[in-house]
């Protein structure tokens, strides 16, 4: 089993911090990757790259000139989107454990890979191509409404739409008419939200957690609440089943694995979006160790070393009396200031994590998505038993005001 080397952190913001001090703590040293020569992980690296996270030529070449008394024994990333396709292709140049920068592209199309994946029985929301169509009158016909329009490569709920009526949808619509390639336009599920957290080793899923999800109901339905032990236990066999088919169906091999799902009152299992990253909103490197003592990031490091990954039960304390919940404070539809709010201290249960997202006084938008979010906390309890009860007590003793 490798304890020492290097390990290259493709990023080293404060996303991508846990990771970084992971590392640290089981004996590593760092190289880290940022363009940002004040990113708050290159105070935990012995080397600094000063590169966009982006750029995967420039950042191997720098690499390549580094004179090392150790071997790079991996190479992980914690930021989304085009960032792990430079982890990947770093990792194949220097034969690390990761996966191939062709399996990985497809998963940043959506339109593409849901179109892919509901071809080979993975249930997913119906899809409308308006650029051929000839007839704008029959085909607004054939859409079922509401309908959401997202842009194929939005992140953190950026960009997204919801019509209810033919008129509002064929003005948004004109408006960008040649550029159906860049958006999908889908029909909206109704139904209860789950993330689906797990990793991939070897081809083979393995799941750390399904997690409860709430949002705002106004778009673009910025995420506000994120929930463990799940209400869904019944669906929880179909879950990794169709995750594992994921799998199987793109190819994927030794990656971390994102997923959200909507599941309908008649128990039909939407998938909704599938990413081979980490995930964000604190579920991996809070949620998950508060409710289940459970490692994320050591097994982040496992797998990328290609050793076994311990799996949640072996670790788990969960208690069926116990709830955790994290906790977002999100302004109302539209534009508006934060004016003023009561700090949370003390609330019937375990506090694990207070962060502030904006400052009093800052403007914002809805439509920026969940980057207008205020703050985040994190509660952990077993006096109260209903988890929309908890969320009510900590908006509550929060009490944002907004003008």
């Amino acid at each position: 089993m490798v304890k020492s080397g290097y390990f290259i952190s493709i990023g080293a913001g404060k996303n991508q911090l846990p990771f970084i001090l992971k590392l640290k703590e089981l004996g590593f040293r760092v190289i880290a990757v940022d363009q940002n020569s004040n990113a708050v992980g290159f105070a935990h690296s012995e080397i600094k790259i000063i590169q966009s996270i982006l750029d995967y030529r420039k950042i191997y070449a720098a690499i390549l000139k580094l004179y090392l008394d150790e071997p790079i024994v991996g190479i992980g990333v914690r930021s989304y989107g085009k960032a792990v396709l430079t982890a990947s292709y770093i990792a194949k140049n220097l034969q690390l454990i990761g996966d191939d920068w062709q399996v990985l592209e497809k998963f940043y199309n959506k339109k593409t890979m849901k179109t892919y994946l509901g071809e080979n029985e993975i249930l997913v929301p119906r899809s409308y191509s308006w650029q051929n169509s000839k007839s704008v009158s029959k085909f607004l016909q054939s859409i079922s409404f509401p309908c959401i329009l997202k842009p194929v490569d939005t992140i953190a709920k950026l960009g997204i739409e919801i019509f209810v009526t033919p008129e509002t949808l064929q003005k948004r619509l004109s408006q960008i008419k040649n550029q159906d390639n860049l958006f999908l336009l889908e029909e909206f599920i109704e139904g209860y939200e789950v993330t689906v957290l797990g990793f991939v080793q070897n081809g083979k899923f393995q799941l750390v957690s399904i997690s409860d999800k709430v949002t705002t109901s106004y778009p673009p339905f910025l995420e506000i609440s994120h929930r463990l032990p799940t209400t869904q236990i019944k669906s929880l066999g179909e879950l990794k089943l169709i995750c594992q088919n994921i799998v199987s169906l793109t190819g994927l091999e030794n990656s971390p694995l994102v997923a959200e799902f909507k599941i309908t009152p008649r128990g039909e299992i939407y998938l909704i979006e599938v990413m081979p990253e980490i995930g964000g909103e604190y579920i991996a490197d809070h949620l998950i160790k508060e409710f289940y003592s459970y490692d994320y990031f050591k097994n982040y490091v496992q797998l990328l070393l290609g050793n076994p990954i311990s799996p949640v039960e072996s670790n788990s304390k969960k208690k069926k009396e116990r709830i955790s919940q994290i906790c977002f404070i999100a302004p109302p539809e539209g534009e508006s200031k934060f004016v003023s709010n009561k700090q949370v201290n003390e609330l019937n249960g375990k506090i694990f994590l207070n962060e502030k997202l904006k400052l009093i006084g800052e403007s914002l938008n809805t439509k920026a998505g969940n980057s207008c979010r205020v703050q985040v906390i994190g509660v952990s309890t077993s006096n109260i038993k209903n988890p929309d009860e908890l969320d009510s007590i900590i908006r509550k003793q929060y009490n944002a005001k907004f003008e």
